[in-house]
Order: structure tokens, then C-alpha cells, then sequence
């Protein structure tokens, strides 16, 4: 698997954790990444 695509796949996990966790909208957690 690619850098990037190993690195997309962390990020993307890492922001519906948090989406999760907070509730905070979707897109205010898509502008903090």
C-alpha cells in the first residue's frame, strides 16, 4: 500500500473518531484537516 494512501486511511479514521466522540458537524471537522 502507498505512503499516501496509508496516510489518507489514518486521517479519515482519525476524523469519524472524532466525529464519534464530539458530535461536532461533519464539516467543521473537514476544515481542522
Amino acid at each position: 500500500m502507498s505512503q499516501a494512501r496509508t496516510n489518507a486511511r489514518k486521517t479519515v479514521v482519525q476524523a469519524l473518531y472524532q466525529w464519534q466522540m464530539t458530535g461536532v458537524s461533519v464539516i467543521e471537522i473537514e476544515r481542522q484537516f
